[in-house]
């Protein structure tokens, strides 16, 4: 396996410094300290949280509903892809209703439980989507050099049959967040 992650994390360290070196980089630091020195604000930072973060939560909340709701009708790669897109759109949900719990109180914290279960579930499922060719790779690269690739065979095997369990789980822990969020979004 280090013939296989050696190359492969020296080529993304080296492509992480060219990135932490570059001017865009710097030029995006210095974006957030002005941001944080003086925030633009627009005319909804007047209004009332507590009015207006059920909205932002319930418009968030939609994003993650498309994606899902999506990958219900499509199976294979396609869904995958869109359940991966659901999954980047469940974590802004999370972000907005963590940083509206200190205002919305309990539904908030429920929410934000709920979207977590379907962060992980999702996560997983994405984790065995990269997973499968890897381990495909590893395990024909192993039988090329004489060596027993069955190993890998079987640990792809049960990443494979791990994303296929994955529909029902998903459906499961949307419903609850479904009913989490109608307690929050208004």
């Amino acid at each position: 396996m280090t013939r296989y992650f050696t190359p492969r994390e020296t080529e993304a360290r080296t492509v992480l410094i060219a990135a932490l070196d570059s001017d865009r980089y710097l030029r995006l630091l210095a974006a957030i300290d002005r941001l944080l020195a003086a925030p633009s604000l627009t005319r909804l930072a007047s209004r009332r949280a507590r009015r207006e973060l059920p909205a932002l939560i319930g418009r968030t909340y939609r994003r993650v509903d498309r994606h899902v709701r999506a990958a219900d009708q499509l199976s294979g790669h396609d869904r995958d892809v869109e359940w991966h897109e659901g999954r980047k759109a469940a974590k802004r949900l999370r972000y907005a209703g963590e940083a509206a719990a200190p205002v919305l109180g309990k539904p908030a914290k429920r929410l934000v439980k709920r979207v977590k279960q379907v962060q992980e579930i999702l996560g997983d499922h994405q984790d065995a989507v990269v997973a499968c060719p890897v381990l495909r790779e590893i395990g024909m690269q192993a039988y090329l050099d004489g060596e027993n690739g069955f190993t890998y065979g079987v640990l792809h095997e049960r990443e494979t049959a791990g994303t296929e369990l994955v529909q029902a789980d998903v459906e499961d822990a949307f419903l609850t967040l479904r009913r989490s969020t109608a307690d929050v979004a208004t």
